[in-house]
């Protein structure tokens, strides 16, 4: 794999730990990828899931949402579960049921306290929660 640049145009909306980069790699594909915003270092479980199995079959800017999904569920991981998402599950271990209700719960409110109501089109939450099954499923294998 040749080099490629890096395509900085775009800013992600709100502060968090993980930012998608877009890498342009020789050929011309446009390939995001989820970085740690502090070592700018790719998140790797959800790096080898978007290479093996999301990125020959979604749109780059599919795919570029599916990861700030990622990056939703690598923050609570962080902040909410107390865990390195990364190292949980490289290590065969998969969420339990209350890790997932608290996942869905810091979803639906955006990350805030459990009594902020966030009114969000629950299609896009269904979304979220497709694409994190997805992940959980397969970016473990």
């Amino acid at each position: 794999m040749g080099t490629g640049k890096l395509d900085t145009h775009r800013s992600p909306r709100k502060m968090s730990p993980h930012v998608v980069l877009t890498v342009v790699l020789e050929s011309g594909e446009r390939l995001p990828c989820l970085v740690d915003r502090a070592t700018w270092i790719p998140v790797r479980v959800g790096t080898r899931w978007a290479v093996r199995y999301r990125r020959h079959r979604v749109q780059s800017s599919t795919l570029e949402s599916n990861l700030r999904v990622l990056g939703r569920i690598y923050d609570w991981a962080g902040r909410i579960g107390g865990l390195d998402l990364d190292d949980h599950l490289t290590s065969g271990n998969s969420l339990n049921a209350r890790q997932i209700e608290s996942m869905v719960l810091y979803f639906r409110t955006r990350g805030q306290d459990a009594e902020t109501v966030v009114g969000s089109d629950p299609g896009a939450l269904d979304h979220h929660l497709s694409v994190a099954e997805n992940f959980l499923k397969m970016g473990a294998g």
